[in-house]
Parts: C-alpha cells; sequence; structure tokens
C-alpha cells in the first residue's frame, strides 16, 4: 500500500515519531472532520494542497506595537481585533485570517519588567473573544478566563502588571469552545518582556535585527488560498504547510555573526522536533518563563503546541554563500521537512557573546525553591479520553468545578501522566509566577534543553513528568489544560482556585489606573 505525502503526514501526526516510539501501522487511523461552524466558512469538499516549493519569500518579522500613550507608570496599547486578507502562498489569492490589528501574527508588544501594560482589546469579528496572555502572573479578572468573553462589538481593558521575569510571553484566543479555531486563523501575538538583568548580558537583544521571533505553525490550505480545519481522528489539525511569522517555509539573510530566535510553537496539533541541516548545535538559552541558568548545547529539541525556547545560532563559523536549513524532523516517516533557510550573505563584526551563566536567580529557584523538600502537596492528573471527550482524570471541563485550592505561596509538586500510546498532551498551568521546573521525566531528568523555568509541559505517549512550583502570587480561579488547542475545546481544561494564605505575602504592585 501506498502513500501519498498528505497521508504520510497524518501517519506522522498519530505516530509520534521523534523522541519517541511509532505507533504501529494498525493503530494509525483518522477521521475527516470539516469544521462547518463558528464563522469558519470553507468548501468542504476542497482537498489541501500541496506545500509550495520552499524558500520562496523573506521572513517577515511582526512589527512592534507602540504604546497609544504613557505616563510614569504605564504604557497604554489599544489592539482591534479583526478579519482581514493577508497574501500568504505564492501564486494563490490572499487568506482570509482573523488578526490582532488585522495581521498573523499580532503585533509584537515591547515590555518592562514592573512597569504596568494596559491593553485594550476590540472585538470585530463575528464570535465572542477572550484573551489570555500565556506566561503572564495577573489577576484572575484579566488573565483571559475561557468564560470571561468580550462579545462581537464591544470591548475589554487587559492590565498587566509584569511581575515576570524577563522572556518570551505570546497572547492569544481563549474563548471556551472555540480557542481552537481561533486561534487557527490567526489569533496569535508575542509579548516580549525584559528586565535589567537581560539588558546587561552581551547576548543579541535587538529585536528584528539579531533578536528574532519565529512564530511556526502548520496550516492547511485550500487551492482559493484559504485555510481548511480539518480534524485528523478526534485529534486536531495537522498541517502540511509550515508557516514561519505567516509566511511558507521562508528564508532569510544573515550575517557572520550570532543570532538570537524567540520560536514559539502556534499549531494546533502537532509537535515539532527541530534540527539543522549542517548537524551543527543549537545553543539553547531560553525556556517558556525566562532565560535558562546556563546555556545548553543540543543537536535537536521538541517543542509542542505553546510552547517557547530560546537559542543562538553562530554564522560566523560559515562562509559567505552558505545555506543552513532549519528542519523539522517529527516525521520519522519521510525526508525532514524544510522549515526555513537561513542564507549566509555577509561579513559582518561580531560584539555578542554567550556567558557561560545567564540567569543566577533563575538558578538559585530552581535548586533552592523548586525542590521536592519544599513542596507542601503533591496532585496526580491524567490526561486521557472518556466518552470520545478528552479529559482530566475522567472529567471534562466544568465551570463550576474546582479541582485543586493551592494555598497562595505554596509549592506543590503536579504529577502528569498520559498512559497512552497514540497522542501527546503539552499542558499549561496558568498564573504560577516563574513558572515551574520539570522534576524528572519517566523517573529520569529533563531533557537538557528544558532545564529551566516552564509554564507548559509536554507529556508525551506513556509519560509520566512531575513539574514543581510556586501557586502564586493571587488568588483566585485560573485553568490549567492541554494546549492541543482542539483537547482543550473537548475537553481537556479544568480549574483550580488559589485561596489566600495567613503568611504569604504577595508582591506589591503598584495601583493599575
Amino acid at each position: 500500500m501506498g502513500f501519498n505525502r498528505r497521508e504520510l503526514l497524518k501517519l506522522g501526526a498519530l505516530a509520534g515519531g521523534g523522541l519517541l516510539l511509532p505507533v504501529g501501522l494498525a493503530q494509525r487511523t483518522w477521521a475527516k472532520d470539516i469544521y462547518e461552524g463558528g464563522n469558519f466558512p470553507q468548501d468542504p469538499i476542497a482537498e489541501p494542497i500541496d506545500p509550495p516549493p520552499p524558500f520562496q519569500v523573506k521572513l517577515p518579522i511582526p512589527p512592534v506595537l507602540q504604546p497609544t500613550r504613557r505616563d510614569a507608570t504605564t504604557d497604554y496599547y489599544t489592539i482591534v481585533q479583526q478579519e482581514a486578507n493577508q497574501q500568504i502562498i505564492p501564486g494563490l489569492p490572499p487568506t482570509r485570517i482573523w488578526g490582532y490589528n488585522g495581521i498573523y501574527p499580532g503585533p509584537t508588544i515591547i515590555a518592562q519588567k514592573n512597569r504596568l501594560v494596559n491593553v485594550s482589546q476590540v472585538n470585530r469579528l463575528p464570535d465572542p473573544v477572550s484573551t489570555h496572555l500565556h506566561g503572564q502572573s495577573t489577576l484572575h479578572t484579566y488573565d483571559g478566563y475561557p468564560v470571561d468573553l468580550i462579545q462581537p462589538g464591544q470591548s475589554q481593558i487587559y492590565k498587566y502588571p509584569n511581575l515576570n521575569l524577563a522572556t518570551t510571553m505570546w497572547y492569544h484566543d481563549h474563548a471556551l469552545h472555540m480557542t481552537s479555531t481561533h486561534l487557527y486563523r490567526g489569533l496569535t501575538g508575542l509579548y516580549i518582556l525584559r528586565d535589567e538583568v537581560e539588558a546587561q548580558l552581551p547576548i543579541p537583544k535587538t529585536y528584528g535585527v539579531d533578536d528574532i521571533p519565529l512564530v511556526i505553525a502548520d496550516r492547511l490550505f485550500a487551492p482559493d488560498g484559504q485555510l481548511i480545519y480539518e480534524v485528523q481522528g478526534n485529534q486536531g489539525v495537522a498541517g502540511n504547510i509550515f508557516l514561519v511569522n505567516g509566511a511558507p517555509m521562508p528564508r532569510m539573510e544573515v550575517g557572520t555573526k550570532k543570532y538570537r530566535f524567540r520560536v514559539l510553537n502556534g499549531s494546533d496539533l502537532l509537535a515539532h522536533h527541530y534540527r539543522l541541516s549542517t548537524g551543527d548545535p543549537f545553543i539553547m538559552i531560553g525556556t517558556d518563563t525566562a532565560l535558562m541558568p546556563r546555556p545548553q548545547t543540543v543537536e535537536s529539541f521538541r517543542i509542542g503546541a505553546a510552547e517557547r525556547y530560546e537559542f543562538i545560532i553562530d554564522f560566523s563559523k560559515y562562509p559567505v554563500g552558505t545555506q543552513v536549513v532549519l528542519q523539522n524532523i517529527w516525521d520519522d516517516i519521510g525526508d525532514p521537512t524544510p522549515i526555513m533557510r537561513f542564507d549566509v550573505v555577509r561579513q559582518e563584526a561580531d560584539t555578542t557573546t554567550i556567558p557561560s551563566v545567564l540567569r543566577p536567580d533563575v538558578q538559585r529557584i530552581m535548586e533552592q525553591e523548586f525542590i521536592p523538600a519544599n513542596a507542601v502537596r503533591t496532585r496526580k492528573f491524567e490526561w486521557g479520553r472518556r466518552n470520545g471527550l478528552w479529559a482530566i482524570n475522567g472529567l471534562v471541563w466544568d465551570t463550576q468545578r474546582v479541582d485543586a485550592t493551592p494555598t497562595n505561596g505554596d509549592i506543590e509538586i503536579w504529577e502528569l501522566y498520559n498512559k497512552a500510546g497514540g497522542w501527546w498532551h503539552p499542558i499549561h498551568i496558568h498564573l504560577i509566577i516563574n513558572g515551574f521546573k520539570i522534576l524528572d521525566r519517566n523517573g529520569k531528568p529533563p531533557f537538557p534543553y528544558e532545564r529551566g523555568l516552564k509554564d507548559t509541559a509536554f507529556i508525551g505517549q506513556n509519560e509520566h513528568v512531575r513539574v514543581i512550583g510556586r501557586w502564586a502570587p493571587y488568588t483566585g480561579r485560573f485553568v490549567f489544560h492541554c494546549h492541543n488547542a482542539y483537547h482543550e475545546d473537548h475537553d481537556m481544561m479544568s480549574q483550580f482556585e488559589v485561596i489566600p494564605s495567613r503568611t504569604f505575602t504577595p508582591p506589591t504592585v503598584p495601583n493599575f489606573p
């Protein structure tokens, strides 16, 4: 029996190649489900096109959003969520997207630690929306709770204290049972938080010049250039065209120096596993919620939906004229898939260096605070299926139910179980300041690139992962869920409620205007 490339991609999506063992062909089944609701018009019989030739277009950089005004404590922004046409696939008509300010990805917000940010989100879409700043520790009111919706034609203010360490966050839709389709259509944007410690490091940090965002997501397109939302086996959408910052398999011109890349997996379902075509290593410097204590050198790394990593590639080793391809090797059935290409086009002086120690404060948190001896309790959560829905401990989403009640400031261990061999789950926990540390994966140390603070943990097939963190700084109800967005919508999400503490004092935040 032969398979075309599209079928191979489907099989690869369910096989879970890369670092995990593939599922046997007998288990590789899927169902085709074309989404026809939620203001998502598409041709139900359209077949997705094959990927276009790679490297036709230059890598676009999302623009930096400028504040509408500033005062002594706060930067004020306005973002309009609206439908627009965006040229994505060369030679095809523009694609209808839903975007922040009408672009995909949305504009990048660059914020400073402890300086307040006030964002007015205006909804000009036909669906209700809810905006979550993924990675930010903020009050429940501004967290983008799934049923705290902005109705069409209305707006809502989100206030961010920026208490976290310097890192790469992202803002995205979080509307209950609509997150997957809303993200798929384009409601994604980056939010970069800087602080004084990062500012003193000699690493690359000029946005769009040597500090480059990479929002990588796979999508399916119809022959008319429109998105196809085709669910595979009740898992989610496995695309066959990789977009980087909204461009299909682009190229980027670089000089002979070091570049820092901030990568987000913005896919609906697929995890990616990256390597360089030259076989040279990545120098990993950051995880979801902070720079790492020390750089880690790896030949490849896995990244699930919603995870972020920061890495440096040193192009000084290559002569001008060299082409280096970022490849995805997750699909172990076919050849490596090109994601984008770096073209070394000029000699360029380099004043940056990579220190052997990046963040001693992160090292202290990981080695002195986030240790099992400091945990006051352990909770266990199994991620699986129930009656055709995705569930946590056999339960699906219930707005009225709370499945954990940590006390503000407590350090807890959460054990995350995936006992299935045919799927995976990137698990995101809201609120917790500085994220969590992965203690172990199936009793073994986390991968080198995971040895930092995170807010999303990839739970692979038949894996048991333990994480430890501090449930702080605010009280109230917050959610945790699988970030395979289709799983989240159907219905793998629950909530915890942080209750007040008599002893823990949360960080002081200036009064919001």
